[in-house]
């Protein structure tokens, strides 16, 4: 049996990693339906999309509308990349892996808030 084998064999009884982990993945999942649901229609009908809006100078980023997928595309990759960094120390650094799942909910969590912001601009 191979080392990573090991590594997620003990880690999946540990419920903080997991739990952190199956929420960072939902919300991941609900933030890119949410892009391909909403910007796919606006996507259609014009090519320029707001991407970033600021109380001071309004719309101050436009772009092409498949640039919006950089935030689902964003948070996937934050949720791989800690997800197999966790699994990695998990025997050695129990805490670090517990930060990692906790970032990488928040870093989703973050994201999605940003998806419905440009959603909303872009309404």
């Amino acid at each position: 049996m191979s080392t990573f084998a090991i590594h997620i064999r003990a880690s999946v009884k540990d419920r903080l990693l997991v739990t952190s982990f199956v929420a960072a993945l939902v919300v991941f999942v609900v933030n890119a339906f949410l892009v391909a649901w909403k910007m796919g229609g606006i996507g259609a009908e014009q090519s320029n999309v707001a991407l970033h809006y600021s109380i001071f100078f309004g719309v101050d980023r436009v772009g092409d509308w498949k640039q919006v997928f950089y935030l689902p595309i964003l948070g996937g990759l934050s949720l791989a990349v800690n997800f197999a960094l966790a699994i990695a120390m998990y025997s050695s650094e129990r805490f670090v892996s517990h930060a990692l799942g906790v970032i990488s909910l928040l870093v989703n969590l973050l994201l999605i808030i940003g998806t419905v912001f440009v959603i909303i601009t872009n309404m």
